[in-house]
């Protein structure tokens, strides 16, 4: 159900709930339909421990709670978003292959660990700007998969950082987007992805979409369309040199409803972008999929790297 910013959720069995949470970054009191319905009862949350009466509750950001109801009535408006059939998967394609770590490289300062596994075969980059010849651009990567967090390293030659934008709108100066298929079934309906990039405010790590998700959310998890609170980004840039490093890491809380495992595949999907200062002049993909459409089917196949190679160069198509 839905009440502008507050969802809710009846759950049917031998103690029926309602569970009720708000999207909105500031705390809400209870709409005054859920409050009707829940008069005089006690509000738990989603743990089971005790918050307080319905009376004078008031919803925080993305905290879940419940409260024991047999029936939600029959006049209230139903949220067509919030419970999603499962995405159809589409054939997937296998064009290009990395691989990816099983230890940290980014330290809880912000320090790249000299053992990154690189990828740096597979890239292709396209102008934008409508001259001839490939653009001036090395880029190469590295991904990290952990029991926590997924961390991602990206290098690209570029002497002047750029960037007129802020949130969704990244894309039009220096930045990096990437996605992800937990699934591996190309769907892209479920697919996780997000912008990252210096802004004039500081670092931003934006979601940009995410599997539609039920039941029990997670704290410390951001809905599309918002920057990432819980995660990390760090821009360096290098003039010296004539690079760019970014450096991010996504708790795994925000790949709600999936979790990260360094046991098997991942689907991936990388785009660095490009300005010259003026303008998007051009791009370097790994994968399809994000740039110029959204196809999850073109993703990239991350493999875990064997011990060996862990720390070494690694990729190929």
């Amino acid at each position: 159900y839905a009440f502008g910013n507050q969802r809710a959720a009846h759950l049917a069995g031998t103690r029926p709930l309602l569970v009720f949470w708000t999207t909105s970054e500031q705390p809400e009191p209870l709409d005054p339909r859920l409050l009707e319905a829940l008069a005089g009862k006690i509000i738990e949350d989603w743990e089971g421990r005790q918050a307080a009466a319905a009376e004078g509750f008031v919803l925080k950001s993305q905290v879940l709670h419940s409260a024991d109801l047999p029936e939600a009535p029959a006049d209230w408006p139903r949220a067509s978003g919030v419970f999603s059939p499962r995405a159809d998967a589409r054939p997937i394609q296998h064009t290009v292959e990395g691989v990816f770590g099983t230890r940290p490289i980014l330290s809880g300062s912000g320090t790249i660990a000299a053992n990154a596994t690189w990828n740096d075969a597979g890239i292709r980059l396209q102008r934008l700007d409508g001259g001839a010849g490939d653009p001036a651009m090395r880029v190469r990567f590295a991904v990290a998969v952990l029991t926590n967090a997924v961390q991602l390293l990206v290098e690209t030659t570029d002497a002047r950082h750029h960037q007129p934008a802020v949130g969704a709108a990244m894309w039009q100066g220096d930045s990096i987007e990437f996605a992800f298929d937990f699934e591996g079934r190309g769907a892209t309906q479920n697919r996780l992805e997000f912008i990252a990039g210096l802004t004039a405010f500081g670092p931003e790590l934006f979601k940009t979409a995410n599997a539609d998700v039920s039941g029990d959310l997670p704290i410390a998890w951001t809905p599309p369309g918002r920057a990432v609170r819980g995660g990390r980004v760090v821009v360096g840039v290098d003039a010296k040199a004539g690079v760019m490093r970014y450096a991010v890491e996504i708790p795994a809380g925000e790949c709600y409803p999936y979790a990260p495992s360094s046991e098997r595949p991942l689907r991936f999907a990388l785009v660095v972008n490009e300005n010259d200062g003026e303008t998007r002049s051009a791009v370097a993909t790994w994968g399809g999929g994000v740039f110029p459409a959204k196809d999850a089917a073109l993703y990239g196949d991350l493999k875990p790297a064997a011990p060996q190679d862990r720390g070494e160069r690694g990729g190929g198509e």
